[in-house]
């Protein structure tokens, strides 16, 4: 109940863009309840079967929670411009518990309310080929260092490319939320970890998924618009060497287009 009712906070605070970028007690106070009541449930081991759909419920939701508490109103405030903190990146690690949480309450068990929706889980999550793809552009290829030997295995960036020229295949206007979350699905953990150390191609992939998904996933936009613009800033202001990088960056909108 709390995770909704901080989702539907969230959508209001977007719908009427008042405050612009701030959570609102409201939200905040059933965020708190959430989280609370979720590790309460949590410490109890083993889980109750009653408990395991309510909680995995809740715990799909915090990728939209996460993602929409982002306060940057710009650049300069925002990751990676602004000063590291603990915070930085937090819905990556949320994810991460996602994966525990979907070990723990199997969700698509037999029983479950979500076992009937074992096809659209299928559907959102499509395996990345374990081959390079032709759909990658050239440039992107070579920024990569993706070749005919690239896997999964070798290169970190290879699951994160896959998935961007897979949605980038997509008309704008055809692509769903669940379509663009592929991206995030597919960021292995070396891929992360590049990431959180703000490597400047795991940020240019960041930035150009941003741009594609942004104006598609409600509870993205600002921190897709926001964070898209400071990559852009930070990779001209620490990697202005890379030519090849900067000739990719979505400058779109950003505030030195």
């Amino acid at each position: 109940m709390h995770s909704t009712l901080t989702i539907a906070a969230a959508h209001e605070r977007y719908l009427t863009r008042s405050p612009v970028g701030h959570r609102s007690l409201h939200e905040i106070f059933h965020w708190s309840q959430c989280v609370a009541l979720l590790n309460q449930k949590l410490s109890h081991q083993p889980i109750r079967l009653e408990d395991k759909d309510p909680i995995w419920a809740a715990a799909a939701s915090f990728s939209v929670i996460s993602f929409s508490s982002a306060d940057a109103l710009k650049p300069e405030d925002a990751w990676p411009l602004k000063r590291p903190e603990p915070s930085d990146l937090v819905w990556l690690r949320l994810s991460e518990g996602k994966k525990v949480i979907w070990d723990l309450v199997q969700p698509l068990r037999s029983g479950s309310v979500f076992y009937s929706m074992s096809v659209e889980y299928a559907k959102l999550f499509p395996p990345i080929s374990p081959v390079r793809s032709d759909n990658i552009s050239p440039q992107l290829e070579r920024v990569c260092n993706l070749d005919p030997s690239s896997t999964l295995e070798n290169n970190p960036y290879f699951g994160a490319a896959h998935a961007l020229s897979r949605l980038e295949g997509h008309p704008r206007e055809d692509l769903t939320p669940s379509q663009c979350f592929i991206f995030t699905r597919h960021m292995e953990r070396p891929f992360k970890k590049l990431l959180d150390k703000k490597d400047p191609i795991a940020l240019l992939l960041m930035a150009l998924w941003y741009r594609t998904s942004g104006p598609v996933v409600w509870w993205i936009e600002q921190r897709a618009t926001v964070e898209r613009q400071a990559i852009c800033l930070y990779i001209q202001r620490h990697h202005g060497n890379a030519s090849d990088i900067l000739d990719l960056l979505p400058w779109e909108n950003s505030a030195e287009a």
